[in-house]
């Protein structure tokens, strides 16, 4: 079974794929359609993992540059912007 460790503020944290509720993905429309980029935040990325017990982890492509996980289509939910920090709703 894959487990994925994280250490946050000195603290081990340690969980599997069964443990994760569901991820979002968000990027840039050039990366999500693997495109080249426009300008340079373009490559920019961040992925949010919820857990079913209630917690999160943000992971940007600062600390990992392709995070693809083994999971289940309809756990992972894309969202894309031209401007990757811009929420919109």
């Amino acid at each position: 079974m894959l487990k994925i460790n994280f250490i946050h503020k000195g603290r081990p944290l340690t969980f599997t794929l069964d443990d994760i509720d569901h991820i979002e993905k968000y990027m840039s429309y050039n990366l999500a359609a693997n495109r080249s980029g426009v300008v340079p935040w373009d490559d920019y990325h961040h992925t949010i993992i919820y857990l079913k017990n209630g917690q999160e982890f943000i992971v940007t492509s600062l600390l990992v540059p392709n995070l693809n996980l083994p999971l289940e289509e309809e756990k992972i939910v894309m969202k894309t912007n031209l401007y990757r920090l811009a929420k919109v709703e």
